[in-house]
C-alpha cells in the first residue's frame, strides 16, 4: 500500500492510504436511482380552475386560474386523474387557497398533449396563471 502525503492545503500532515492503482481505501458509495419508464409517456395538462376570488390589484380579483402539469402516466384518463388531484392539492396547501375570499376552485381539464421522451429533461412549468374576465 502507498500513502499520499497532503501538503499544508490538505491538512497538514495527515496520511491519507490509498490501495494499489491509486484508488481510494474507502469504500465507493452511491445509489442506483430507477430509471423512469420510457415506455409511459409524460403527459402535460392545462387544469382550468373556476369559482375562485382571489384579490390580485386594489380594484381586481382574480375570478379562475390556469395551471399547467406534467405527469407519467399509462393513459390519459389516469394522467387527468393524476393532474386533478395534484392541482387540488397544490392549491389547499398555497397561500392562495388563504387569501381566496370565494369557493374553492373547480377544476377541469382544459387541454392535454403528450410530451415526447426527451421532455423528461427538461424542468416543468410552476405556478398558476390568474385571470379576471370571464369569457362571455
Amino acid at each position: 500500500m502507498t500513502r499520499l502525503r497532503l501538503g499544508a492545503a490538505g491538512g497538514g500532515d495527515r496520511v491519507r492510504p490509498r490501495r494499489e492503482g491509486g484508488a481510494s481505501a474507502r469504500p465507493l458509495n452511491f445509489t442506483v436511482r430507477r430509471q423512469p419508464d420510457s415506455s409511459v409517456p409524460t403527459f402535460e395538462l392545462t387544469v382550468l380552475g373556476r369559482g375562485i376570488l382571489l384579490p390580485v390589484a386594489a380594484d381586481e380579483n382574480a375570478l379562475g386560474f390556469f395551471q399547467l402539469v406534467r405527469v407519467t402516466a399509462r393513459d390519459q384518463r389516469t394522467a387527468e386523474s393524476k393532474a386533478l388531484e395534484l392541482v387540488r392539492s397544490e392549491w389547499d396547501a398555497s397561500p392562495n387557497s388563504r387569501l381566496n375570499r370565494g369557493a374553492a376552485p373547480q377544476l377541469r381539464i382544459d387541454g392535454v398533449a403528450t410530451l415526447p421522451w426527451w421532455h423528461r429533461f427538461l424542468p416543468a412549468r410552476r405556478g398558476y396563471v390568474f385571470y379576471s374576465k370571464e369569457d362571455e
